[in-house]
């Protein structure tokens, strides 16, 4: 977008009518061929693993020997749905026991 060091960032963008945050995001974009090593390693983990969320998947990609952070672990998740499955908890169950009181009330 801008590419010439003799002119400041504010005054081009300013001059083109763009923000210099929409710069800055053009000029850090992602490439989609570059992400397609880790996209298939993080495939191969997911049903390896199936309750590993993103956490754990980012610590066996380190394990595996790729440097990535988690964020960016989180958001190939998000981009290509492989979440883990999901486990609530019922919590604790109680039987309610009611008395019969109107013996009292008289």
């Amino acid at each position: 977008m801008i590419s010439s060091k003799q002119i400041p960032i504010s005054k081009a963008c300013y001059h083109l009518n763009i923000s210099r945050q929409a710069h800055y995001k053009w000029q850090h974009r992602i490439t989609n061929g570059l992400d397609s090593p880790m996209i298939s390693e993080i495939h191969d983990i997911a049903p390896e693993f199936l309750k590993y969320g993103y956490r754990r998947i980012t610590v066996e990609l380190h394990r595996r020997g790729q440097a990535v952070n988690h964020k960016k672990v989180l958001g190939i998740m998000h981009e290509k749905t492989s979440y883990a499955s999901l486990r609530r908890s019922l919590g604790l169950q109680q039987q309610i026991q009611t008395r019969n009181i109107q013996h009292t009330l008289i």
